[in-house]
């Protein structure tokens, strides 16, 4: 079994135990830059968001450095996200006590955290089992229940997103990793 490490990430009031061999990092993106929507404190979040790139060459430092640099402005599409990852890393981009602007709905943005999985680096397999096991760390530091707190980007706005789970036909399997998940940080916890 796998071991794991206690992280305080910004803006949670609880530690997240993730897996060892998942890397953590922390470099929050300011409000100012371009195309960045973080800043606004909010702490109603009842939900956490899945999504991925849509990008099967990112990583999650690709990613990083291109959203830090600017690049959700290049493309016309401002939001933010509060973490990314992919098969080996988890950058946390911004606090988890902010409003994330991420699903394309008000509410969304309110009631939801974010986090993106980045596929391309190390292959779809590898980034959903670091992805999951992100949901499930965060779902059980919240003290929430996998079933009602896990959605798809696609129950805020519609959007076809985690695409690369949809497109598989994966969301159960997604649910039930992220379960299994939650329940082995609650016991790393424990």
């Amino acid at each position: 079994m796998a071991g794991y490490k206690k992280y305080n990430l910004p803006g949670l009031s609880n530690p997240v135990f993730l897996p060892d061999w998942l890397q953590v990092e922390i470099k929050i993106i300011p409000s100012s830059v371009p195309g960045w929507t973080s800043g606004q404190r909010w702490t109603g979040q009842t939900k956490i968001t899945f999504h991925d790139t849509g990008n099967g060459q990112s990583s999650a430092t690709g990613e990083y450095n291109w959203a830090a640099s600017g690049g959700r402005a290049s493309i016309g599409s401002p939001g933010s996200y509060n973490g990314i990852v992919d098969g080996v890393r988890f950058i946390v981009t911004q606090r988890f006590d902010e409003y994330v602007g991420h699903a394309g709905t008000d509410r969304g943005n309110r009631d939801g955290y974010a986090i993106e999985m980045a596929y391309g680096a190390h292959g779809y397999e590898a980034a959903l089992k670091a992805a999951c096991a992100v949901h499930g760390a965060i779902i059980a530091a919240k003290g929430w229940n996998v079933d009602t707190a896990l959605v798809p980007h696609q129950y805020w706005s519609g959007k076809w997103c985690p695409a690369q789970v949809l497109n598989r036909g994966q969301w159960s399997r997604v649910v039930r990793m992220v379960s299994e998940a939650a329940a082995a940080s609650r016991a790393a916890a424990a």
